[in-house]
């Protein structure tokens, strides 16, 4: 609005402008430092109004019974009353005409809307809007012109109206001691209009000195008879000052200069209690809503809105209205324009599945949408700046976004079932969302019952009240008002429950209870009921005529005695279908000193109604309703749990609710639900929606994985969440979870992945598995050398030939695999079996530096940066080191193993050289080349361009000449203090699967004997050292040594080392190689050898010796060639290439407590042993 004319202009809502705000001005105190005026007759703060005591500065938000603590959390908040009335004693506006008339007053003064001043009348139009939906008490009161509160009465508004509030029936406090006892003349805000005294509360009405009472308005118009109606010519009012009864004409009355009338309106902040502080009700009452303006990824935002209540996740949209509000939501902040919901394609590519687990149809994508842009977007977001269309995103962006729970919970009992145990106000819905009654806030006790949660349900009379004054039958009424519940809530409620049960009681003297007659309450759909607590529906009787032991010899209750003795009747109301209690009415109190008393307790209710399901929770039931001809599929004459596993088992369509008809017990499947289709009502259906599992991130799950794994057809699956080499990751699998780089075997398997991949890291495409040629180009295998069953190779892929020896899973659209070179860093998926022990990390040998390679007598270390040659060597002996001298073809093939798992794609710099003489190719300790010539690369060494005098590890895993002055990474070579060198070392074969091994030593110098701690003797399977190789010490003094745990008609290669403390010395090299007798054929026909096996078991104490053998198959043939052996144990599970095989002499067969459990083993037995 522009302020030269006070015309209007539109504007973008995010700039910035002056603005004007309006508010109602309260009252405010002015005497005593109450946060509201002062009440002079109880000398104490007036919003104290039921006679408590203020609490003070300390605790200004508390009242308390006088005397009680103000600490406690048991205690009376201070009442907010909305001043809708003042009226100045000295005017000539009659008081009733101004209220009950339509017209309001000085509705726009400032002035006139502070009681304390007195300057003007005051009514607002609120006055006139008497709502009892909205207003729960009213208050009148008087002040003084100097604002100080000196009588108040105050009303409860339920089942009166805008002139009927001021009655006795509705008065809950006054002043006065005996306004409840005393009997009454006149007690309405008519009054006697033909004398025109108004809001007249008297009791003697027998001439103008006998007239008495408490309080009077007297407006103008009559002058009347009495002294007390003419004090002034103009409206006044008058109040007793007294504590009980007085004459109006004498001296116990005052005359106020302000009259004022107050609402106190229900608590309708945050949604009427429905939804928890700073969430909003939706427009269809189905579920709460809260923006949340921090920028978080979608993942960050998912576990944000858990967190802030159990059942809150990110938003489900589930149709175009529901958009819109939404939508509405999110232009709040108009600063910001998208925002994260819960829409996703995690699991499968282009499915679009909500985080909740809503199952809905409804959609509302932007135009060319979703795109899947760079295969990267896999949540999506709600944009206010296109009317709330739809968008894919990166997942791992930071936006705003928006959470929601739904209101579907119907009871305390299935809050409790979902695990919620500390009592309090929860919100429930039971007669199901979206249908019938609203969800509505209520009390939940927890705690009484351990099986259950009860509902309370309290209601505005639970005080006990007395009646007095009412002799005609059911002349006294009083209704129960359940607010903020409403009546057919509370009957929702009770229909849905197992049992519900409200106590009632009747004290009475020289009052006949008749009942029926004299006395009766009322049911909640207000047909009279004759019976009473502690007594079936289906009598009239009382508890104790139902039980035959009444006062006096009656028939029906103890009341019927009629006597001037105090008799009572009480009991619990248990027939649910008449329950809550809506009225009591009670008669027979008005001669003489007949009197009753009535208490009417809350309603309670526990447990669950049959027709729901209480042992699952996958549905939500509306009760009297039913989707009307939407069903695929009708099951005759069963019960509503089989037709709730009917509908899951569903293989011919997605059933996503059923009706069920309770008098037929047909049940009918269907793929619609109230969102897609309008429920019809039906006493005799009950309506269940499904309830899909809401989306759990798979490597969050609690399963038989170690933390941050997930579970899948018995295996662990980790997706990393860091970058790492090939190599790097295959130790992360070994160490944190004994397992190993992924082997892919099925689709199955391949789209569990890429659900896991996602979930951990939403902007990450690609991932390591195990799958290799890393040991012979082009054999693709797994990390335990199996070959691959299955692959998924991109088109043109795998083509990185030798340089190329790992393998990336993409997670994004296409799901395909590329070759990549091992020393890349990317994300990886690790499988290991359930319970698998982690293997121990690789550790640095203790003679060398933290992070180098040792092997035989050196430590070595791979660079990570390139270099020259010069500046390679300068590099290394930094370390004192040099570059790697390659003695023999066992050390070039050490290095080519730890370069072809590490490495792949680079290439390294050697200590070989023939700058001395071209062609003359020695190392830097000048010792001649040696090696087999076919470590060479093809045409190498060729000098090309008569400059290449340097000697480098190439990447086709040879050794190429090429020009110093190029950039290459480098290998160092810290060559360690030598030891005694092993000579004549021989083997000899003896037997099928025994060695004769021996040797002597010639000591270096430096080298002492006493310096040697024993000779250590490596063999291995010929041409398979990498994934055989095994190893057993001896002590110094030892030059022969027996090994017979080889296996038959095998060729190994074997060398030997001496070593000190201080580590390995050279060993001989070359190997020596042997091959042992094949294994004889037996005639006996007890050494074919059938074997017995028994997984996940081991014999004990009966080991001939051990062997190490890389299968089963070989290990049972070794058992097979040694005639004293019965059985073996054999280390299945074990992650070494070579795993131990025991020879046993003896069978489990009488040595039954020599076996024990062992999930890494296998044991085996000869058949008949």
């Amino acid at each position: 609005m522009y302020k030269s004319n006070g015309r209007w202009d539109d504007f973008s809502c995010t700039n910035q402008i002056a603005s004007v705000c309006r508010t109602i001005i309260q009252y405010t105190a002015t005497t005593t430092g109450c946060p509201c005026s002062f009440d002079a007759t109880r000398n104490d703060c007036a919003c104290c109004y039921s006679g408590g005591c203020h609490c003070g500065a300390d605790y200004a938000d508390r009242c308390v019974g006088c005397g009680g603590d103000c600490t406690s959390d048991e205690v009376e908040p201070l009442e907010e009353w909305t001043l809708v009335f003042k009226h100045i004693r000295s005017s000539g506006i009659n008081i009733r005409d101004l209220w009950q008339g339509g017209d309001t007053y000085n509705d726009g003064s400032t002035d006139a809307q502070i009681v304390t001043s007195t300057s003007a009348h005051y009514k607002s139009s609120t006055a006139n809007h008497y709502d009892t939906n909205q207003i729960q008490y009213v208050k009148l009161a008087f002040y003084t012109s100097g604002g100080s509160e000196v009588m108040s009465m105050t009303f409860n508004a339920a089942n009166t109206n805008k002139n009927s509030w001021f009655s006795y029936d509705a008065l809950l406090y006054a002043p006065y001691s005996d306004i409840y006892t005393a009997s009454k003349g006149f007690f309405s805000m008519d009054g006697d209009y033909n004398v025109r005294r108004c809001f007249f509360a008297c009791s003697y009405y027998n001439g103008c000195g006998g007239d008495a009472g408490w309080i009077m308005i007297k407006d103008t118009g009559y002058a009347g008879p009495c002294t007390y109606d003419s004090y002034y010519n103009y409206p006044y009012f008058t109040y007793n000052t007294a504590g009980t009864l007085q004459a109006f004409q004498s001296g116990h009355f005052a005359f106020p200069e302000i009259l004022a009338i107050f609402y106190k309106y229900y608590d309708t902040s945050t949604n009427q209690g429905i939804c928890d502080d700073d969430w909003d009700l939706g427009n269809s009452g189905r579920s709460c809503y809260r923006v949340v303006d921090s920028t978080v990824t979608w993942q960050d935002a998912l576990d944000a809105c858990r967190g802030l209540r159990s059942n809150a996740d990110l938003v489900s949209i589930a149709n175009a209205d529901e958009n819109a509000f939404v939508l509405t939501m999110s232009r709040r902040t108009l600063t910001y324009n998208e925002y994260w919901i819960g829409l996703n394609d995690f699991a499968v590519e282009g499915t679009w599945e909500w985080s909740d687990g809503t199952y809905s149809t409804y959609t509302n994508w932007a135009s060319s949408e979703p795109n899947d842009s760079s295969g990267k977007e896999h949540c999506s977001v709600m944009r206010w700046s296109t009317d709330g269309s739809w968008n894919d995103a990166n997942c791992a962006n930071s936006k705003r976004y928006i959470c929601e729970y739904p209101l579907n919970v119907i009871s305390c009992a299935e809050w409790k079932r979902q695990g919620y145990t500390s009592s309090g106000y929860y919100t429930i819905d039971p007669d199901g969302p979206a249908f019938g009654n609203d969800p509505f806030r209520i009390y939940c006790d927890m705690t009484s019952d351990g099986n259950t949660g009860i509902t309370v349900i309290n209601h505005n009379q639970e005080m006990r009240q007395w009646v007095k004054g009412y002799e005609s039958s059911r002349s006294y009424i009083r209704s129960l008002s359940y607010r903020p519940v409403s009546v057919s809530q509370a009957s929702a409620v009770a229909d849905i429950s197992g049992e519900c049960y409200q106590h009632i009681k009747i004290e009475c003297y020289g009052m006949s209870m008749n009942s029926g007659y004299h006395t009766a309450w009322y049911t909640r759909d207000g047909s009279m009921a004759t019976y009473w607590g502690g007594a079936p529906s289906s009598t009239s009787l009382c508890a104790c005529g139902y039980q035959g032991n009444c006062d006096g010899g009656y028939s029906r209750c103890n009341c019927e005695v009629n006597d001037y003795n105090w008799r009572l009747d009480e009991g619990y109301l248990t027939d649910k279908n008449d329950l809550p209690v809506t009225e009591i009415r009670v008669g027979d109190t008005g001669d003489g000193s007949e009197q009753a008393y009535h208490t009417i307790g809350a309603l309670y209710c526990k447990y669950d109604e049959s027709t729901i399901l209480t042992d699952r929770t996958d549905f939500v039931a509306t009760v009297n309703a039913y989707i009307s001809g939407n069903n695929q599929e009708t099951i005759t004459s069963t019960t509503i749990s089989n037709c709730a596993s009917q509908c899951v088992a569903c293989t011919s369509f997605l059933c996503v609710s059923f009706d069920f008809n309770l008098d037929t017990n047909n049940c009918y499947l269907s793929t619609e639900t109230d969102e897609t289709v309008g429920l019809s009502y039906s006493t005799s259906a009950v309506f269940y929606k499904r309830k899909f599992q809401r989306q759990e991130n798979p490597n969050r799950e609690s399963n038989n994985c170690p933390s941050g794994w997930a579970e899948y057809n018995s295996h662990c699956y980790y997706a990393g969440v860091s970058s790492k080499t090939w190599y790097d990751a295959e130790i992360y699998c070994e160490t944190n979870g004994g397992g190993a780089l992924v082997s892919v075997d099925d689709d199955a398997e391949h789209e569990f992945l890429t659900k896991i991949g996602r979930w951990a890291n939403p902007s990450t495409e690609y991932f390591w598995i195990g799958t290799n040629d890393i040991e012979v180009e082009g054999l693709w295998v797994n990390v335990d050398q199996s070959n691959t069953t299955y692959s998924r190779w991109r088109s043109g892929e795998p083509n990185g030939d030798a340089i190329e020896n790992g393998v990336l899973m993409s997670v994004y659209t296409n799901y395909d695999w590329i070759d990549v070179g091992v020393d890349g860093t990317y994300h990886f998926f690790c499988e290991a079996t359930v319970g698998a022990s982690a293997i121990p990390a690789p550790t640095t040998h203790p003679l060398c530096p933290s992070g180098w390679f040792h092997d035989d007598h050196s430590c070595y270390s791979f660079s990570g940066s390139a270099t020259s040659w010069d500046g390679a060597r300068s590099a290394c002996q930094s370390s004192n080191a040099d570059l790697a001298i390659i003695d023999t073809m066992r050390e070039f093939n050490f290095l080519l193993d730890l370069w072809r798992y590490r490495y792949s794609t680079q290439r390294f710099w050697v200590g070989l050289t023939d700058s001395a003489s071209e062609g003359d190719f020695l190392w830097l300790n000048d010792d001649a080349f040696s090696l087999n010539p076919s470590v060479w690369d093809t045409g190498s060494p060729d000098d090309a361009g008569s400059n290449e005098d340097c000697v480098e590890f190439n990447t086709n895993r040879k050794l190429n000449d090429a020009d110093c002055s190029a950039s290459l990474y480098y290998i160092c070579e810290d060559d360690l203090y030598p030891v005694a060198r092993p000579e004549n070392f021989n083997v000899e074969v003896k037997s099928t699967k025994e060695v004769e091994i021996t040797w002597d030593t010639t000591m270096l110098a430096g080298a002492q004997d006493h310096d040697i701690a024993g000779f250590r003797i490596y063999y291995w399977v010929s041409d398979q050292m990498s994934a055989t190789q095994a190893n057993f010490s001896v002590e110094s003094s030892v030059r022969r040594y027996i090994l017979s745990t080889l296996m038959p008609g095998i060729s190994y290669e074997f060398t030997l080392t001496a070593f000190t403390t201080q580590g390995e010395g050279p060993s001989v090299d070359p190997p020596v190689e042997a091959t042992t007798q094949a294994a004889v054929i037996r005639t006996d026909t007890r050494r074919l050898k059938v074997y017995v096996i028994q997984r996940g078991q081991r014999l004990r104490q009966h080991a001939l010796s051990d062997v190490q053998m890389a299968s089963f198959s070989q290990c049972t043939n070794a058992c097979t060639a040694d005639e004293s052996c019965l059985s073996v144990n054999f280390h299945e599970k074990s992650r070494s290439a070579l795993k131990t095989c025991e020879l046993n002499g003896d069978t489990h067969t009488g040595n039954a407590g020599d076996m024990e459990a062992d999930r890494e083993y296998i044991y085996a037995s000869v058949e008949g042993y």
